[in-house]
Order: C-alpha cells, then structure tokens, then sequence
C-alpha cells in the first residue's frame, strides 16, 4: 500500500481512499541478515518496533518470548489493517519458514497483487557480531535464537524457491544472495524475472550449499561458531576488509565483549 500525503498508516487509516494498491515485497532472513536495509524506502510495518516496545514495557521476557509476541501483536495489527485496506502489505519479518511464504504470497494473489521476493544468506560469525553491533533500541537475540533462525533459514530455503517456481505468474522479481565477508557486499546466487521460464542460477556451487545444505555441516558450523573467543585477532580479521567508519563501529562493539565467546557475548547482550 502507499498513501499520496506521505505514506503513513495513520494518513492510511484515516483516509482509505487515498491508498493505492502497490506490490508486496518479502525479504527473506535471519535476523541482522539484512531485511530492514533492504526495505528502506518500501512502505512495510515493522516487527522490530514492536520487539523494542516490548523489551522497555516487559522486562525480562526472553528474545523467543519477546518474537513470539511481536509476531501475534504484528499479525492483529495487520488484520486490522486489512479490514481498512483490502489488500496484503510488506512486512518486515523473517520469512525463514515455507508456510510464512506461503501465506504472504496467497494474501497477495487474493487481492490481485505481485511479489517481489528477496533471501538473504549471511554467515552466523557475521550474523553474531552485526547482533552486538546492535543498540539498546533495537531487538537483540542470545546465541540459541539466532543460530536456531539461522538453521530453518537454510532448511527451508528450497521450499521458498519451489513456491517461486510454482506461482511464476503472480512472482514480479526473485533474488537470492549471500553476504561476501570479504569483499563486503552481498553476491547474487540466483534471480527470476516475468520473463524467465524459472528460477535462474548465476553461482551452482554457492547455490548449491545454501539451497541444499548438508545438516550435520550447519550443527558443526554453530557449534564452532559459538565458541569463538573475541579477542584481539578475531576482531582484527573480522573486520579486516571494512570501510574505516564501519570498522569502528565494530570494533567498540566488539572491544565490549573481549575475552568472552560469541555465545557467552550474544547471551549477555
């Protein structure tokens, strides 16, 4: 949806009239791969803001409480949207299960709307250290959670590419892409276009290890992960390739956690 006088959702739900029917975008994910970056500038309602409202009014809720919540609160809230506006909207969530897919793309379809659908696959020693990154005003994660979103993410990637495949007609526009460490950017491992007859991929061994994992690989890749030690060599090599401005955000976060594993930080955080 969007609104000709600015694109809130007060404007929205004060004046339906003025909301004009708009594509919904899915970015796929787990959390701190990317999501909200990649939405910038798209009209979607948030979990996180919810997450963070819930942590200040609810102290001592734990990260899967504090999700669980959110994602029920975000869902009514949504619904209440909907019986205003007859149509699906962009929502900044994970999407690391089929079913969530599944849903947001036949809510679209119903309402005669286009997906445009977005993964993001980003390493879990990079996806802990962007989580310390992270400020008091916005949602962090303890090492279970966040590795065990990681994991379905993997898991369930296939089932999402199938669904591309299976409703090519309603799909506007597909990507799949993972995090580059070391040149520090996201490469693209597959796309679809209307014009395409399927899912195109650009990289078959990258694709191949992020659509079709090996299970007992991931389970060792978050058991050695968890252990890291942050000291002054993990910190060095970890943000090595970085622009200095990045780099020295990373670095205090990291500084803060010195001595400790990824897990002991990520719980303490």
């Amino acid at each position: 949806a969007d609104h000709e006088n600015g694109g809130t959702i007060k404007g929205i739900l004060s004046d339906p009239s003025t909301a004009k029917q708009k594509g919904v975008v899915i970015a796929r994910g787990t959390p701190a791969a990317g999501k909200t970056t990649f939405l910038k500038g798209v009209f979607s309602l948030a979990a996180d803001d919810i997450k963070v409202m819930l942590k200040e009014r609810m102290p001592g809720l734990t990260s899967q409480q504090v999700h669980f919540q959110s994602t029920a609160l975000l869902q009514m809230f949504e619904k209440a949207v909907k019986e205003k506006i007859p149509q699906a909207i962009t929502i900044d969530a994970l999407y690391i299960t089929n079913d969530a897919v599944s849903d947001k793309m036949k809510s679209a379809v119903e309402n005669g709307q286009k997906v445009s659908i977005h993964d993001i696959q980003v390493d879990l020693k990079s996806l802990c250290c962007r989580m310390l990154k992270r400020g008091a005003d916005e949602p962090r994660m303890n090492f279970d959670f966040l590795s065990g979103t990681y994991k379905r993410s993997l898991e369930n990637r296939s089932g999402t590419i199938s669904l591309v495949n299976e409703n090519k007609k309603h799909v506007e526009g597909f990507s799949l892409s993972l995090w580059d460490p070391e040149a520090g950017c996201n490469v693209k491992l597959a796309e679809f276009k209307p014009d395409m007859d399927g899912v195109k991929i650009l990289n078959k061994e990258l694709y191949s290890k992020v659509t079709n994992p090996n299970i007992d690989d991931i389970d060792k890749e978050i058991s050695s992960t968890q252990n890291l030690q942050i000291d002054d060599e993990f910190i060095r090599t970890f943000t090595s390739s970085m622009p200095h401005s990045i780099k020295s955000e990373f670095t205090e976060a990291l500084n803060a956690y010195r001595g400790f594993t990824l897990k002991e930080a990520l719980d303490m955080h």
